[in-house]
C-alpha cells in the first residue's frame, strides 16, 4: 500500500513539473530555436530539481531508481495524454534529440537528488 501511495505522490510531483515546463513553453514560444532549446534544458533541470527536492524533503521517498523510474513513467503518461488528446496546433518546439536530452536531464536530476542527498 505504501508503494502505491508513493507512486501517486510521485505522479503528482511529475504533473507539477510538467505544468511548470508547460508554463515555460507558453513564455518561450516566440524565442529563437537556439535560445529556446538551451533555456528549455536549463528549465528542465531547475524545475525537476525544485519539485523533487520538495518531494525528498517532505515525503518518505522510494529508492533513487524507483523514484526516477516512476517519475519518468508518469511524465510519459502525462505527455501522451496531453499531446495526443488535448494539444492543438503545431508541436514544433522539440525534435527527437531535444526531447531525449530533456528526458535524460530530468531522469538524471531526479536520480542524483534522491541518491546523493541520502534522503532515503
Amino acid at each position: 500500500m505504501q508503494f502505491f501511495t508513493n507512486s501517486l505522490i510521485i505522479f503528482g510531483h511529475s504533473f507539477v513539473a510538467f505544468l511548470g515546463l508547460y508554463a515555460f513553453f507558453l513564455l518561450a514560444k516566440d524565442w529563437s530555436r537556439w535560445v529556446f532549446t538551451i533555456s528549455h534544458w536549463l528549465a528542465v533541470a531547475l524545475i525537476f530539481f525544485l519539485v523533487f527536492l520538495f518531494y525528498a524533503k517532505f515525503f518518505q521517498p522510494l529508492s533513487a531508481f524507483q523514484t526516477m523510474a516512476l517519475a519518468m513513467a508518469a511524465i510519459f503518461i502525462i505527455e501522451f495524454i496531453v499531446y495526443t488528446f488535448l494539444a492543438k496546433g503545431d508541436l514544433w518546439f522539440l525534435n527527437f534529440f531535444d526531447y531525449v536530452v530533456s528526458v535524460f536531464i530530468a531522469a538524471s536530476v531526479i536520480y542524483w537528488l534522491i541518491y546523493y542527498f541520502n534522503v532515503k
